[in-house]
């Protein structure tokens, strides 16, 4: 075993990699399981660090800016490790003192959450996202997130609107089974990615009885036409095209996560007003 959790953890990524190989003791689908998350972590690690997945064991060397790149490697480790426990049939709690960063205690909705719900894993950089959240709270409309994963920041939206006594709803679209087709962009994502253990459906069902969210389940290009009203705040996770267009109102706020054509992920893109594309530019495309 190796000696302190750093060591640990670096062993692991070092398994995570060498599964992949044709050759390792580990099921088909489990390796080809492991070789598609491999794949899609490795470049945004990249983006991030210096050093290679497998040679992590004196850490990482981080680029510029220090504390996001942090925070993206954190992340992509995370996911990783949660892969491979699954496939070993193995519970994993990534459990650990809450890091709060100068950028945290500066998130608005910081003093509106317990430090339980703002703590809760978000994949989204809601640092970047909550000021824009909270601009749009003076505008007419319900709240929508479109691709929500997990449901953490739908949950946190939707505890500071019943902090602050808002009466708005947030709707949160998503599978809540991973991907179901590939991607259109071309990208490395596929069938099951995104796919979390847990039930996220039914954990944001629970939540719903004490705050003001309801989760919706199936293709959100479909299940999104349930929505009757204008909406003052969108963030959409997803090949998104001009699936929200008919719901946008002048002024609203609209946050888009945008994955590159390598699957890596871009800073979120912060418009006023539709259109989401300008005529002529494909879904998912970056700009």
């Amino acid at each position: 075993m190796p000696a302190g959790p750093h060591a640990l953890v670096a062993s692991l990524l070092g398994h995570c990699v060498a599964l992949c190989a044709p050759d390792s003791p580990i099921s088909k689908e489990f390796r080809d399981e492991m070789a598609r998350h491999v794949a899609y972590h490795r470049p945004i690690v990249d983006m991030h660090s210096w050093t290679e997945l497998d040679k992590a064991a004196d850490g990482f060397r981080v680029k510029q800016p220090r504390e996001a790149a942090a925070d993206g490697i954190r992340q992509c480790v995370a996911e990783l490790l949660v892969h491979l426990a699954s496939g070993f049939n193995v519970k994993l709690d990534l459990v650990g003192t809450l890091d709060l960063t100068k950028s945290d205690v500066a998130n608005p909705l910081f003093e509106l959450l317990p430090l339980s719900v703002f703590s809760l894993r978000t994949e989204a950089q809601l640092n970047a996202i909550a000021p824009w959240f909270m601009k749009s709270l003076e505008v007419p409309g319900d709240v929508c997130e479109i691709g929500c994963f997990r449901g953490t920041m739908a949950i946190k939206f939707a505890f500071a609107l019943k902090a602050l006594g808002i009466d708005k709803t947030v709707y949160a679209f998503d599978t809540f089974e991973g991907f179901t087709g590939d991607d259109p962009a071309g990208g490395r994502v596929g069938p099951g990615y995104y796919k979390v253990e847990e039930d996220a459906f039914l954990e944001l069902t629970r939540w719903s009885r004490a705050i003001p969210v309801r989760p919706v389940k199936g293709d959100a290009t479909e299940t999104c036409k349930m929505l009757k009203g204008l909406q003052s705040f969108v963030w959409l996770d997803l090949d998104h095209g001009s699936l929200m267009r008919p719901r946008l109102r002048d002024h609203m706020a609209i946050a888009v996560q945008q994955n590159d054509h390598r699957g890596r992920r871009c800073r979120p893109d912060r418009r006023r007003g539709p259109p989401c594309h300008p005529p002529g530019s494909s879904p998912g495309s970056t700009r």
